[in-house]
This record gives structure tokens, C-alpha cells and sequence, in this order.
């Protein structure tokens, strides 16, 4: 027998229960229920008896637990997570489980076992179809239920069978409603029928057809504009009609969600700055919940789980300084940031935590409450035993994120409240795990949790809203006033089939069970889509033209309709909310290419680098020197190739202090040379750890050195082929003024010929070129630097390029024979023409010449993009000369 919806709602009140197929339906009817309270003029009334199947079930369940306490023992039911738990360790038993990924496997295992019995499949018959997987899901499937047996537990999805000779009105209602079924499984057939017998009445509640005013078909270029235009059609829809219920169906709503809730946040709600906080009140819902590690304040959770007693990943304690959830974030957000920058650039890439926590004592950075949430943490880590039982280690997860400060002393939004609570349910699922489990260690255990929440969906509880997002399963029993079916391609509707991989696949198309075959999903697709096309008032089907690279067509089941174009949608095309805020102010554009002047002859910071940056691009000088604007460092594994450069110029420093001259060089043998070379490398690496105040690896610093020692030993080798010299300075400071710019400069060697004339020497690991020193804006301005500062008399300016198997001088020398390899060129004449290049150079920054003007390539080195949006301009550029 069937009844009509509003029937329904009247007999919900007199005391029946309303059972839906899904969660939505049930929210839809209990919010329809409240309406026809409020209608009657009623203020309070009695919750309505309103769930879904499985929630119903449940329910039995637990009143039939009380029913039969006096009776025979009833078997312990259990709950996803154990079974989870019970499959992995029934694989796990068998030799060959380390081939499989465990987890996964045991999840595809309990989906094929939910079939097996929902089906009511013979296992015999099974059996006849079965290939080698169906074989061994058969094997795990029988240790599964005599392990059940043995143990006293029951899987949820036989508890409804174990139910069947239990039914009895005193755990049954007398009259039962059935909404947006539109097909039974054959264990749900039996259920009801067992049901039947006892007395309860089963009414089917009927969906009213609406027969649609106007039905649309239209095209849109992509599938994120198919998306815009669907939330651009449900706006003008609501303001047409604000008491509007509007529906949006989109068949990969999971897979595309952030992208649909983004879009429809523009278009719906643009001035919600923050769409996780707007709280209960939206314009729109969408029915498909995210996963629990999803949320920030779940995230951040994890993370403190995830720290360690003993050396942390960098983006880990990177994450934990700039968490809004951890005790103190309000009032010491900006030290921790800062720490974060000085963690960078130590060039680790994992760092103890008790480095962590000196930083926090600094004088400069000082994060009192932090250095107490880290202190108080340690104190819980480290007194944690190795191994225990789950429930145990629930309880130790609760208190290392108390111990923190978790979740924080910022105001939580009403989605973070609810994600919260939902982490304590999931905390109170894993602690069961006991009835089932071993003692885990730490890793295992938080392993395993981790895994929890990327695998359990959860949605925050919102008020309806008038729009309606939700896939197509979702959508099952709903009535709107509009609604927007998206995704109506031939390749997404009709869905293609996805059978189970464990049982036979010609039996599941035998049986006609879901996802088992290409007519299965077509018949099905037909179901919905005469459901849906009879759901609303006023319907639009779209699909989009192009994905990718890939054309597509509309589906066949929607073919026939005719198409329409978008414009007889009446859709707007509005500009998006920034365009309008950017549209309605009165723009002024003022050209400001300079900076403040500085007073000529103070010292400026930056050394060489001043020049270099003011030739390169002036506004990178005034940014980085002035402003001292800079990226966050992104250490890498190892030395990256600044530390390795510095470690070249360290180590020659140290060889060329101990041998001094050229005559000295010549007496070193091979041996001695080597082994004096392999100690200058050593100290070189010990003062890098200094000063980064992390250890390097024994192994790898032995490694390093030996790196060094051979570069080195190799460019010797071609300086015992010079003239006579004696090192004056292998590593000199001194200050310098052009240009009424004051700086101090580090010269990385000076040499003494023996007519007395003195060489200057850059060291460069790279590519050298002595190009980069010509011209008005030399991009490696460094050498001539040094040499217009130079009060000797200068016999050559040179790059020593130290690289594997490329050593070489390269630059200029006043005579042939000073060093090998430079050309010969006139120094003096030269070192005035580099002095006055440098002075405009030096003007220019002095006087605040700014402007974006990037020599080529120059960006290539720079990471100031955002800052000075050089490719916007060049945008602007491209499109005005266009």
C-alpha cells in the first residue's frame, strides 16, 4: 500500500514511524514535518519518529539487546571500525598478504561480504563462478565468520538476519513508512516480510509526479563553467521567488566539491570572507560531506599527534608555529612566525623539538606560552609506554593534545565545534578496538587513526537552505521548486559499471545486482532520470562540450529533448564580486617608480649585493635592500648549492692561510697536499654545523669532505702553473664608497705577484662569464667592484671557476704571463670605465630609483614576483600592443 507524503507527516504525529532510504531524506522530512507543525499553530511537539534504514535497524538492535537480557546471549554486534579492524587481521593471517595493500583490500573484502549477504547469494553457487580473487575472498570470508563465531560478535550486516526470528511489536512499530525506495534488496525483502508477520504495517510513501512547466537542455563550454552557470541559474531562480527550493544534481559531486563550493560561494555568497566559518546560515547546503582529515582543526590535531620527541620534519614544525589551534596562537602569532623564518634558514630539513623550544626563549622571538604547551607536551611524550591497548592510547591522544593547548585559544566556529565532537566519537570508535585488537605501538596506533579520519565523511549540521547540492543517490524522494541536473554527458550518465572485484562478475549480472554491468547502470539511469524530470516544477539538463582536450556529447537518455540556448535561460553574465567592488571605486593610477632618498655616505647593508640587485632591476635594490623583502628559504635534502659554494670558499681560505704562497704550494707532495686539504674541508663542514646549529650526519660530512678535497686538490693543480705569488688577503674586508653609497665588501682573495703588482680573485662554483661585467647595468658587478676599490697596483681581475672537470681563471690581466688562461686587456683604463658605471649605480639607489625593469632573465633569480607583479605588467604590455 502506498500514502501520500503530506499523509505521511499526519500519521508520523498519530506515532508511525517514518524510515527514509538516506540521511538527506530524513532531514528533508523531519524540516517538512516541523513546517507542518508550525502550520497547525502548534509551538512544541513530540520529536517525530523519522530515520533512516540503517539508523532504524540500529535501533531494533539495541531494543531487542534489552528485550532479551533474560534470554539466550546475544552475540556482540560490531562496529565498522572493528570490522575493519577483524578483515585486515584475517588477510593479514595469510602468507602472501604482504603483495596486497592491506587496508584497501580489506575494505573492497567487507563491501563483497555486505553483497554476499544482502543478496542472500549461495556460497556453492558462488563458488562455480569463481576465479582465483573470488577464491580467496571465499577462504577470508569463512576465517572472518568462525572467528565471529568463536568470539561471540556479529558484523552489522548479518545482525539484520540475526534479527529476523526476534520481530516482535514490542521492538517493531505498528504502522512503519517507507520513503524513496525505489528498489529492496533482498535481505531488506526479507526483513519487511518478517516484519509483516508480526503484525507491523508497511506503507510505502509515494512520490507526487510534477509535471514540469518547462524542461531546458543547454550546452556550456566546460565543465567549471557548466558549474558557474548552474549556481549563476539557481540565484536568478531564488530572486524570482525567495521562498524558492531549488536543486542542483551533479553525478561526481565528491570528486568535484571544493570546486563547486567555491564557484557557489562566489556567485551566492561573495562577501563571506571565509566560507568554513560563515556557520550554520547559507544560502546553500551541499549533500556530500567531506572527509574528517579535511578540516583544519582535524588537520592540526594530527599534527600534534605526529610530532616526535626527537628530530621533526621542517614542514611539520612549520605547520605546528603558524596553527591557529594551539595554545597562545592569538597573542604570539607573529613570533612564531618569525621563528619560522629563522627554523628556514638553518637549511635542515628536520630539526629537534628542543630547538624548537630554544627559539622560543630567545631574546628576540620570545613565545612564553608556546614554550609551556611544548614543555608540558614533552612531558606526556616521553612517559608514553611503547606499547598498549587502543582504548589506552585514545586516552594518551587526549591528553598529548590538552597538553598543547588543542584546539586552541582563538573563538571556534560552529563547523569547528561539531568537527571536534565528531573527533571524540571517532576516538571513542578506536578505543573499542580493544574487544578486537592487540596492543599497537605509537606509530601503528596513530597510523591507524590517521587512516580513520581520511576514510570517515563528515558534515557539519546546517539550517535548510534554499539551495540544494547533492548527487544523484542523494537526491532520491526530493520534490523542488527548480532544479539544475549537470554532468548529462555520454560519458558520466548513464555511469559505467563497477562490480565487485571479489565475487563473480557473470553472477552479480545474473543476480542484477548494482554496478554489475553496463544495463544495470542503464536501467538504473533511466529510474532516475524519469524520477528527476518529474521532481520539479521547472528543469534544466546541461552538459558540458569540451573536458580538456576531450569533445563530448550530450547523454542518449537526454538526446531527444531539444536544445535551447543559454540565452533564453535569462541567465546574467554579472562580474564577479571583486570586479564589482573594483568597478564601483574610484580607481587612481599614480606611476611611483622612486623611493625616498637616503643621505649620501651612510653605510648601507648589503655589501656588493646593492649593486648587483640596482643593475639587475632597480626595484629588486630597493626591496631587498631597503625593504629587506625576501622568500621564505625552502631547505632542501643535503647542501643546497649556496652552502656548497660556501664551503668551497671556506675550505680555500683555510688551505691558502696554512700554505700562503705559491713556492709553498710547490713543496706539498700529493699526500701532504691532499691531507691538508681533507682537514680545511672538515673544519669548514664543523663551522657550517655551528652555525646552523644542527649536527651533520658523520657519514655524510665524510662524504662532503671527500667531495671537497678532490675539487680542491684538482684547481691546485692548475694554480702550480702560475708565476710566482704570495696570497696577501684569502678572505679581506674593507669599505667602499661610489656613487655617495658607503658599503663594506668581502673580497674572496688577493694575490701579490713578484714584480708586486696584486691580483684580485672572485671564486665562482658556476658558469662565469666576463659579460656580466660589461655594460651599464653589469649583472655580476662584484670583480669590478673590487677592482675600482683597489689601492694597489692591479696586475689582473679574475673568476677562479672551480667545477668539476671546468677549473679555470677567467678575466683580465695587464701582461700575457700574470695568469694563465686571462686575456689581456688595458686594467686601467678598464677599472675607470667599471668606476663610472658603478657610480651611476650607486647614485640611482642613493637617490631611490625603483621602477620594475628586470634585465632578460633576471626574474629567473628573483623571487619578488608577487611583490613587484612584473608579469602583470608585461601582461599589460602584451595586451596594449596587441
Amino acid at each position: 500500500m502506498t500514502i501520500a507524503a503530506d499523509e505521511a507527516l499526519v500519521a508520523v504525529g498519530r506515532g508511525a514511524t517514518l524510515v527514509t532510504v538516506n540521511k538527506r531524506l530524513a532531514r528533508s522530512f523531519r524540516h517538512a514535518y516541523q513546517q507542518h507543525r508550525r502550520s497547525e499553530g502548534r509551538e512544541a511537539w513530540i520529536s517525530p519518529d523519522i530515520l533512516h534504514w540503517s539508523a532504524w535497524i540500529d535501533r531494533i538492535w539495541e531494543l531487542h539487546l534489552y528485550d532479551s537480557r533474560d534470554g539466550p546471549e546475544i552475540p556482540t554486534r560490531l562496529t565498522p571500525v572493528q570490522e575493519q579492524l577483524v578483515w585486515e587481521q584475517v588477510i593479514d593471517s595469510e602468507s602472501d598478504s604482504g603483495l596486497l595493500s592491506l587496508g584497501a583490500t580489506a575494505q573492497s573484502a567487507r563491501e563483497a561480504w555486505g553483497l554476499l549477504n544482502e543478496w542472500e547469494l549461495n556460497r556453492s553457487e558462488v563458488k562455480a563462478y569463481a576465479g582465483d580473487d573470488c577464491l580467496a575472498f571465499l577462504d577470508w570470508a569463512n576465517r572472518f565468520e568462525r572467528l565471529c563465531d568463536e568470539k561471540g560478535w556479529i558484523d552489522r550486516v548479518r545482525s539484520a538476519n540475526c534479527l529476523l526470528p526476534q520481530l516482535t511489536l514490542r521492538i517493531l512499530p505498528q504502522t512503519a513508512l517507507l520513503a524513496g525506495f525505489s528498489e529492496l534488496n533482498p535481505q531488506q525483502v526479507s526483513f519487511l516480510e518478517a516484519g509483516r508477520r508480526t503484525g507491523c504495517e508497511f506503507l510505502q510513501v509515494s512520490d507526487p509526479e510534477i509535471r514540469p512547466s518547462r524542461i531546458s537542455r543547454v550546452q556550456a563550454p566546460d565543465p567549471e563553467a557548466e558549474i558557474e552557470l548552474s549556481a549563476r541559474w539557481a540565484r536568478r531562480f531564488l530572486e524570482r521567488d525567495g521562498s524558492a527550493q531549488v536543486g542542483v544534481i551533479i553525478p561526481d559531486l565528491q570528486g568535484c566539491r571544493p570546486q563547486v563550493e567555491r564557484i557557489f560561494h562566489e556567485i551566492l555568497q561573495p562577501a563571506a570572507d571565509d566560507w568554513e566559518r560563515i556557520g550554520p546560515r547559507r544560502t546553500f547546503n551541499i549533500s556530500a560531506g567531506k572527509k574528517m582529515s579535511a578540516y583544519p582543526v582535524i588537520r592540526a590535531a594530527l599534527m600534534v599527534l605526529e610530532l616526535a620527541d626527537g628530530p621533526n620534519q621542517l614542514s611539520l614544525i612549520g605547520r605546528l608555529l603558524r596553527s591557529r589551534f594551539i595554545a597562545g596562537c592569538e597573542s604570539e602569532r607573529g613570533a612564531r612566525a618569525r621563528i619560522d623564518v629563522q627554523l628556514r634558514q638553518l637549511g635542515s630539513l628536520s630539526l629537534p623539538m628542543a630547538m624548537v623550544q630554544d627559539h622560543c626563549r630567545t631574546s628576540h622571538q620570545v613565545c612564553p606560552q608556546l614554550d609551556q604547551a611544548l614543555k608540558r607536551w614533552k612531558e606526556v611524550r616521553t612517559k608514553l609506554p611503547s606499547r598498549q591497548r587502543p582504548s589506552r592510547w585514545a586516552s594518551s591522544f587526549s591528553r598529548l593534545l590538552r597538553s598543547i593547548g588543542w584546539p586552541g585559544d582563538a573563538p571556534l566556529s560552529s563547523n569547528e565545534h561539531q568537527a571536534i565532537k565528531a573527533w571524540r566519537e571517532l576516538l571513542s570508535d578506536f578505543a573499542r578496538l580493544d574487544a578486537v585488537g592487540v596492543e599497537m605501538s605509537y606509530p601503528d596506533a596513530f597510523f591507524r587513526l590517521k587512516r580513520l579520519t581520511s576514510e570517515t565523511d563528515f558534515q557539519p549540521r546546517t539550517q535548510p537552505a534554499s539551495i540544494e547540492i547533492l548527487g544523484i543517490l542523494q537526491s532520491a524522494g526530493a520534490k523542488w521548486d527548480g532544479l539544475w541536473i549537470a554532468g548529462a554527458n555520454d560519458e558520466s550518465w548513464p555511469p559505467p559499471a563497477r562490480p565487485n572485484p571479489f565475487l563473480p562478475i557473470a553472477l552479480q549480472r545474473r543476480r542484477d545486482m548494482p554496478h554489475s554491468s553496463a544495463q544495470r547502470e542503464l536501467a538504473f539511469a533511466r529510474r532516475a532520470t524519469q524520477r528527476l524530470l518529474s521532481s520539479a516544477g521547472e528543469v534544466v539538463i546541461s552538459h558540458a562540450g569540451m573536458r580538456q582536450d576531450q569533445e563530448l556529447s550530450p547523454s542518449s537518455l537526454f538526446a531527444q529533448l531539444p536544445a535551447t540556448e543559454l540565452s533564453a535561460l535569462e541567465v546574467d553574465s554579472q562580474p564577479s564580486y571583486g570586479a564589482v567592488l573594483r568597478e564601483s571605486s574610484s580607481l587612481e593610477s599614480i606611476d611611483d617608480a622612486s623611493g625616498p632618498p637616503l643621505r649620501s655616505g651612510d653605510i648601507q647593508p648589503g655589501g656588493t649585493s646593492l649593486f648587483r640587485f640596482q643593475a639587475l632591476c632597480p626595484f629588486r635594490a630597493f626591496a631587498q635592500i631597503r625593504l629587506a623583502a625576501s622568500s621564505l628559504e625552502q631547505p632542501a635534502s643535503g647542501l643546497g648549492p649556496k652552502e656548497r659554494g660556501i664551503l668551497v670558499h671556506e675550505t680555500l681560505e683555510l688551505v691558502w692561510r696554512k700554505l700562503g704562497t705559491h713556492s709553498q704550494l710547490l713543496s706539498q707532495s700529493n699526500e701532504s697536499l691532499s691531507e691538508l686539504v681533507e682537514d680545511c674541508a672538515a673544519d669548514a663542514i664543523k663551522g657550517l654545523a655551528r652555525r646552523r646549529s644542527v649536527e651533520i650526519e658523520e657519514l655524510f660530512g665524510t662524504l662532503e669532505a671527500r667531495r671537497l678535497t678532490g675539487l680542491i686538490c684538482a684547481w691546485l693543480e692548475l694554480e702550480k702553473e702560475r708565476p710566482p705569488f704570495a696570497v696577501v688577503r684569502p678572505e679581506g674586508r674593507r669599505e667602499i664608497e661610489l656613487g655617495g653609497v658607503r658599503a663594506r665588501v668581502r673580497i674572496d682573495r688577493v694575490d701579490r705577484l713578484a714584480d708586486g703588482r696584486e691580483v684580485i680573485i672572485d671564486y665562482k662554483t658556476g658558469q662565469p662569464s666576463i659579460k656580466s661585467w660589461e655594460g651599464p647595468r653589469p649583472s655580476e658587478p662584484q670583480v669590478p667592484l673590487y677592482a675600482v676599490s683597489h689601492r694597489g697596483d692591479l696586475g689582473a681581475a679574475l673568476f677562479a671557476q672551480i667545477k668539476a672537470g671546468k677549473s679555470a681563471f677567467i678575466g683580465w690581466s695587464s701582461e700575457p704571463a700574470a695568469v694563465p688562461q686571462a686575456k689581456t686587456a688595458d686594467l686601467k683604463a678598464m677599472t675607470e670605465g667599471w668606476r663610472e658605471t658603478l657610480e651611476v649605480l650607486g647614485e640611482d639607489f642613493i637617490r631611490g630609483r625603483a621602477e620594475v625593469d628586470p634585465q632578460p632573465k633576471a626574474c629567473s633569480t628573483c623571487s619578488l614576483h608577487s611583490l613587484c607583479r612584473v608579469h602583470e605588467m608585461r601582461w599589460q604590455d602584451f595586451e596594449e600592443d596587441d
